[in-house]
């Protein structure tokens, strides 16, 4: 009897924990835009979670008729790597009171690194929001979930 009462003891006390790691990993799995421009694979690595660009809708340039590059990118060795492949979202931490993920966001159509927070709205919709500096001062893009 007392075997299974500190049993079901660490499981009471555990349970909240077990809920949180799966909660953090709910966002994990592939998404994409509502303007169905980008795909994204969002993953993780190290206890932090990622999203890495792997299609995007026109992945040939009309300018020279190579795959898009970071050509925005203000650091000058990424300005020629492949828009295919690079983290968008990086260094994602669960927040389990405020049921959040905080990290940074990267915008290759505009080379800017942000802030960010994301909020799974729901299984299948995740609200990415970029801010610099104040979180009043943000934009937001809705991501769908492909699987």
């Amino acid at each position: 009897m007392r075997i299974l009462l500190f049993f079901s003891m660490v499981l009471f006390f555990q349970f909240p924990n077990l809920l949180q790691a799966q909660n953090a990993d709910a966002i994990i799995g592939e998404w994409f835009t509502t303007k169905g421009d980008s795909k994204f694979k969002l993953y993780k690595k190290n206890n932090k979670y990622y999203a890495e660009i792997y299609w995007i809708k026109e992945p040939i340039s009309p300018i020279d008729g190579k795959p898009q590059i970071d050509r925005l990118n203000p650091n000058p060795n990424l300005k020629t790597r492949p828009i295919i492949g690079v983290n968008v979202l990086t260094d994602l931490v669960y927040n389990s009171s405020a049921n959040e993920w905080t990290g940074k966001v990267y915008e290759p159509r505009t080379g800017r690194l942000a802030d960010c927070y994301v909020v799974l709205k729901s299984p299948k919709t995740l609200i990415v929001t970029g801010y610099m500096g104040l979180r009043s001062m943000s934009e937001s893009e809705t991501w769908i979930r492909l699987k």
